[in-house]
């Protein structure tokens, strides 16, 4: 089946099953979520020394119990994901201490929908203009209420902008979205072809005379119930008469992981990381 080009469909058939993406998610996210929230001097133009201070404090505790890294971790994993990620400033109802402490909250990035108004000049449209945002706990098709959001209100992180939007930005799963399945696809007739015993590759020739409509119609079934990564490693019958010739059987002749390491390799480098820093087999193999 081909893989969700959504949130929750890159989540669950990429992030999840697909060990090739988890590993790049998670160094972009090692690498992300260590930088330390620092203020700048510049003199005569150029930088200077780096320094702490007090109007850091919201962003080193987000929320009670949580961290910079913690607010960084969620940030990248939704951009990588959604190519979006939304935070907005909240004060709870109710407060242990009655402060009015604000919390950096997560807005999951496809339960949002941005607001544009188009910009008018001369009874023309030049564009659009953002206006907000509107959030609905468990998305638009819910029963929740939405919450409208003005644009000053929500912090929006779109590192990679979508080419063909406006405001929204592009997940950098996209673009490798047949690598990712072709890669679990990979995967799985692995482990069928593992407890299965091999699948055979072969000519199966017919003997003379026999019937061509018939030929056809056995061949249609025999597709129907042995091709396929699900079918791999079946045993084959055959009606009396025809003849089996395999031609290939074993993942060496089939060169294995050289395409399924050429598909990793271009997973990585979607995704900024190099194979070797994720341990891919043609990293290792180009390091050694």
């Amino acid at each position: 089946e081909a893989l969700p080009t959504s949130f929750a469909g890159y989540a669950s058939g990429g992030m999840k099953c697909n060990a090739v993406v988890f590993s790049c998610m998670a160094t972009r996210q090692l690498v992300f979520s260590a930088t330390r929230l620092r203020f700048q001097r510049l003199r005569d133009g150029k930088p200077s020394d780096l320094f702490g201070s007090p109007a850091l404090g919201l962003l080193e505790v987000p929320a009670p119990g949580e961290t910079t890294q913690d607010l960084l971790s969620r940030m990248i994993q939704d951009a990588d994901l959604a190519g979006n990620a939304y935070h907005v400033l909240d004060t709870p109802l109710s407060r242990l201490g009655g402060d009015d402490q604000k919390h950096i909250v997560r807005l999951r990035p496809d339960w949002v929908e941005i607001v544009a108004a188009p910009r008018m000049r001369l009874g023309g449209r030049l564009g659009w203009e953002r206006l907000g945002y509107i959030y609905t706990e468990g998305g638009k098709y819910s029963d929740n209420k939405p919450v409208p959001l003005l644009s000053s209100e929500v912090s929006h992180f779109a590192p990679i902008p979508d080419p063909l939007a406006d405001f929204r930005g592009m997940s950098w799963l996209t673009p490798v979205v047949r690598e990712v399945e072709n890669d679990s696809l990979m995967n799985q007739h692995k482990r069928r072809y593992m407890e299965n015993g091999a699948a055979p590759n072969m000519i199966i020739k017919h003997p003379v005379g026999a019937d061509r409509t018939k030929i056809l119609d056995w061949a249609k079934r025999l597709e129907a119930e042995s091709t396929g990564a699900l079918n791999a490693g079946k045993t084959l019958n055959l009606y009396p008469g025809a003849d089996a010739t395999i031609v290939g059987s074993s993942m060496k002749e089939l060169d294995f992981r050289a395409v399924q390491g050429a598909g990793e390799t271009r997973i990585a480098a979607a995704a900024g990381v190099p194979p070797v820093i994720v341990g891919l087999s043609e990293g290792l193999q180009a390091a050694t």
